[in-house]
């Protein structure tokens, strides 16, 4: 298995994809015990505490997202090539499941630390993956919450849908 720092782009998308829009806020729990402020994204809930991810706090995510690279390539290859991270707007948009290939990605570089699986970094590519998947077309039209011998599917209800059109 190889590792490299990703682009700074590459980060600049992760971080883009889950800054707040229609399905809401992207929050991950943290054992981060800064002083909450906007640039940080943390909050306390009740006896736990969160980082959530806005456009005050995003570079303190990005940075967090390239630390973990980082650590990876430090662990593969005894290479420190940290910088610090400034968020700037991606200079394309990407579709979800573009987004979630480069996710993907970036898990790929940076899963060789040791405590990648239970980093905050993990956490949020972990909760980025999941509003990428709830984003893909036609996800929300899916009835398969819960599969039955009944369920139908969505070529099911293409069919009735281009039949009912045929008889119009």
């Amino acid at each position: 298995m190889s590792a490299y720092l990703v682009d700074p782009e590459h980060i600049h998308v992760l971080v883009r994809a889950g800054l707040p829009g229609r399905l809401g806020m992207i929050s991950w729990p943290t054992d981060d015990d800064a002083i909450p402020t906007p640039s940080n994204g943390l909050i306390d809930v009740g006896q736990s505490r969160v980082r959530a991810l806005r456009p005050e706090s995003a570079s303190a995510v990005g940075q967090l997202l390239l630390d973990a690279n980082a650590a990876s390539v430090i662990t593969r290859y005894r290479e420190d090539e940290t910088y610090i991270y400034d968020y700037q707007r991606p200079g394309r948009v990407f579709e979800p499941i573009e987004i979630l290939k480069a996710i993907d990605g970036y898990d790929y570089q940076s899963c060789e630390a040791p405590d990648w699986a239970t980093s905050e970094a993990f956490h949020y590519w972990y909760h980025l993956r999941i509003t990428q998947i709830r984003r893909i077309a036609g996800y929300s039209d899916a009835d398969t919450w819960e599969i039955t011998p009944t369920t139908g599917t969505l070529v099911d209800q293409r069919r009735k849908e281009a039949r009912a059109r045929r008889t119009q």
